[in-house]
């Protein structure tokens, strides 16, 4: 670090990488990162960056459904983004620990969210196991369960 300004070489097996980093506050800046593979092709990226406080990763069982990630929470607390890729399912009402807690009324072509995201349902809840039912009018997802670790963001897709 040399003033406001960080230097990260990284070596990889396949090419290299340059990352420079400017600070223009104590938790935030801009980047700038020079790339190269070893067959001969460069690039570049900028960007902005902003620290934030490291969460542990997460994952839980919900029955064969895709769940993963990293998020924000307390000792007690973790989140759950609920969502689908399930266009053809219209409208979908959403149960959890046999309260309603909203309706699906988007979906995703690519990717998955994180919590917080527009397009799906994000709960903050207790630490522990959590169960999940769906409905549509074309469609009923049965009684599924998830655990909810402290501090984690868990992706839970309705398949």
């Amino acid at each position: 670090m040399n003033g406001n300004t960080a230097t990260v070489k990284l070596v990889y097996a396949n090419g290299w990488a340059n990352d420079t980093l400017k600070f223009t506050s104590a938790n935030a800046g801009t980047y700038r990162s020079e790339t190269g593979l070893s067959s001969g092709t460069n690039g570049w990226h900028e960007g902005t960056f902003v620290i934030t406080d490291y969460d542990p990763p997460v994952s839980g069982n919900n029955n064969g459904n895709n769940s993963s990630g990293t998020g924000s929470g307390t000792a007690t607390t973790g989140q759950v983004v609920i969502w689908t890729d399930r266009a053809e399912t219209g409208p979908i009402s959403v149960v959890v620990d046999n309260g309603n807690v909203g309706t699906l009324t988007q979906y995703f072509t690519s990717g998955k969210p994180s919590c917080g995201d527009a397009g799906g349902i994000t709960l903050r809840l207790p630490v522990g196991n959590h169960t999940v039912r769906a409905t549509a009018e074309k469609r009923t997802w049965s009684l599924g369960s998830f655990e909810i670790t402290a501090g984690g963001c868990l992706t839970y897709q309705l398949q």
